[in-house]
């Protein structure tokens, strides 16, 4: 007989094994079985069967384990991809202006090979499309976290 949070632990620690973030994926798979209308506790039971090929297992109904730790996991999850998010911002702002100086520079000395001056606007231009991509990915990240 275990508790619903020794199974949980247990679950974790085998997908230690596999992935760098195994709290994050329980909680994942968990969230996903959960839109299928199952408890927080027949998911973890489940997840714990189909993990350990175990057909039968009792749980200890001691201990109440809805949403423990949960919001930690989101939380440190969310402060984690707010992190990466602006570390993106400011490389961009970086190659954005290196690219921009460099191109203003040939323009300034008029130089004679096309090719340099094709090669800094092509610079400017992929950073204009990456600042694009990184802005339409941030922007749909955070309307998906205003929905939920």
């Amino acid at each position: 007989m275990k508790s619903l949070g020794d199974l949980y632990e247990e679950l974790v620690e085998y997908y230690t094994r596999f992935y760098t973030m195994p709290g994050v994926w329980v909680e994942r798979e968990i969230s996903k079985l959960q839109e299928r209308d199952y408890s927080r506790k027949e998911v973890i039971i489940e997840l714990y069967k189909k993990t350990f090929k175990v057909k039968e297992i009792k749980v200890v109904e001691d201990m109440k384990f809805e949403n423990l730790g949960t919001g930690v996991l989101e939380l440190k999850r969310e402060k984690f991809i707010i992190a990466i998010i602006h570390m993106l911002i400011k490389i961009n702002t970086l190659f954005g202006v290196w690219s921009l100086y460099r191109l203003v520079c040939d323009l300034m000395t008029r130089p004679q090979h096309l090719a340099l001056l094709f090669m800094d606007a092509f610079w400017v231009v992929v950073w204009v499309m990456w600042l694009f991509f990184l802005m339409l990915k941030a922007t749909k990240y955070l309307k998906r976290k205003k929905s939920s």
